[in-house]
């Protein structure tokens, strides 16, 4: 199951912060088109971001596990499909399970890559709208208050900075020397981000 280590995740990685195999990649999230000019951004480029964002699935911050696993397995099967680079060797599923396929290349940029994701763009599961600085004016405060919620219950993290999608994005990750792992922590992860962000 993807991390939830970066709220922009894409298709890229969290993610995210990680591939297929594991960590989410940075998918674009959707923004509000308010039909003004943002600072800095012409109207245009919102309604072009809500026509690239049309059709494609929006998770919502209380989809269950197997709801945001199940687009994923889509969008992670279409790129197969349509000819992704896959990492030799190594398997989407669980560790030692041969009958999972093979994890995807998410660093892969080849041509034919490129072309797969393109294809599959619209099943690219849309991330909550909370999850984006660009579209919830809270979105620091919360963030913040997320990270302080694992750390009150024992995870060793600390808020990083996530340009990978918003300039103002952000992410958490675990602190040096510590012997967490992000295979651990999803669970309180998520639990602290629908606390954290339902407020």
């Amino acid at each position: 199951m993807r991390s939830s280590i970066s709220f922009f995740v894409a298709g890229a990685a969290f993610v995210l912060l990680s591939a297929c195999s594991g960590s989410p990649a940075a998918p674009q999230v959707a923004t509000l088109d308010t039909g003004s000019a943002s600072a800095g951004a012409p109207a245009s480029s919102s309604a072009t971001t809500a026509e690239s964002d049309a059709g494609r699935p929006q998770l919502r911050l209380d989809s269950s596990p197997e709801e945001k696993q199940s687009y994923w397995d889509a969008y992670d099967s279409c790129l197969r499909t349509n000819g992704h680079a896959v990492l030799d060797g190594r398997h989407s599923g669980p560790v030692g399970d041969p009958n999972s396929p093979p994890a995807l290349d998410m660093n892969d940029d080849s041509p034919q890559s490129k072309k797969a994701e393109e294809a599959c763009k619209r099943k690219l599961p849309l991330q909550p709208p909370e999850l984006s600085p660009r579209t919830n004016p809270k979105f620091n405060d919360q963030f913040h208050d997320m990270v302080k919620c694992m750390t009150d219950k024992g995870a060793h993290v600390h808020v990083a900075p996530d340009t990978s999608v918003d300039a103002d994005g952000l992410t958490w990750q675990i602190d040096d020397g510590s012997s967490d792992t992000y295979d651990n922590l999803d669970k309180l992860a998520d639990q602290c981000q629908q606390q954290a962000f339902a407020k």
